[in-house]
């Protein structure tokens, strides 16, 4: 297992000390936990006078043109080739709209609809160009804004993000949550409230006629923007699995550290029985 992920968070796989991978025989599941980043630091906007506002949009639209998700697709495809894991767990899969000319300054009546980018669709080509054939098995929507972009005319730009689990050709799913956080952050953008939500999904899966229950989460950020909300949300995903009785691999960007204080969401998994394969591996 590796760190990925944006300001400072861990993507983590853990397992219920209750319930370890070992409990239903002999064999082995692998999986990959990947955090795909947008591409910027989307959250840089918030603090910026309103004067500056449509600037700033513009710079992180182009910023994450630069860094370039088609090759990175790529490169994760490459890494899935190499590993060839059972199932995925994918967070910030982002897709990205626009729409010329905009509306948002008038009211934004009719929402961005032409893909720019569909994280999802290109990491999908880049493993079918492989021969790999992965399905996606769960995927919830979480926060979905649209902003005007202004830097050639007046256009709108739409950021979906996405939280998604592959799973590999073989692999038998069922039983899939898809839900969103009930806590979550409300950014105040010049008087435009935006909810950015955060979620998780989960499934069954068979991998050699042993079952597992497989999770996939984006917890909040920590630090002062959202480590209120990422404190509540923890006891929300604890929750939804408590009662299960298969074999719990919980992967995702939780932005949490063992360096935390106690009430954080790490601690909050550790106590509810969960095992931190990281500490394992590293």
């Amino acid at each position: 297992m590796k760190r990925f992920g944006l300001l400072g968070a861990i993507a983590v796989i853990l397992f219920p000390l209750w319930a370890s991978a070992g409990a239903t025989g002999s064999g082995e599941i692998r999986v990959i936990t990947r955090n795909l980043y947008v591409g910027a630091d989307i959250f840089r906007v918030i603090n910026v006078e309103p004067d500056g506002i449509l600037q700033e949009i513009a710079a992180v639209y182009q910023t994450v043109e630069m860094t370039d998700f088609p090759s990175r697709a790529q490169a994760l495809a490459d890494e899935v080739l190499a590993t060839d894991p059972h199932l995925i767990g994918l967070q910030e899969v982002s897709l990205i709209r626009t729409q010329t000319p905009g509306d948002f300054l008038f009211g934004n009546p009719i929402a961005a609809e032409d893909v720019q980018f569909d994280y999802l669709q290109l990491l999908l080509d880049a493993l079918a160009e492989r021969g790999l054939n992965y399905t996606v098995a769960a995927e919830v929507e979480n926060a979905d804004v649209e902003l005007p972009l202004v830097i050639t005319g007046l256009d709108d730009v739409r950021l979906t993000d996405r939280d998604v689990i592959l799973a590999r050709s073989d692999v038998v799913t069922s039983n899939v949550v898809e839900e969103n956080f009930a806590n979550s952050v409300i950014v105040d953008l010049s008087g435009t409230s935006i909810d950015f939500k955060r979620g998780y999904v989960a499934v069954d899966a068979f991998v050699d006629g042993r079952p597992y229950r497989f999770v996939n989460t984006h917890l909040e950020t920590g630090g002062s923007f959202g480590v209120d909300v990422q404190i509540l949300q923890a006891p929300e995903l604890i929750g939804a699995f408590a009662d299960e009785f298969l074999p719990v691999i919980m992967v995702g960007d939780f932005n949490a550290s063992p360096d935390d204080p106690p009430e954080q969401a790490y601690q909050q998994l550790i106590d509810a029985g969960y095992s931190d394969t990281w500490l394992q591996f590293a």
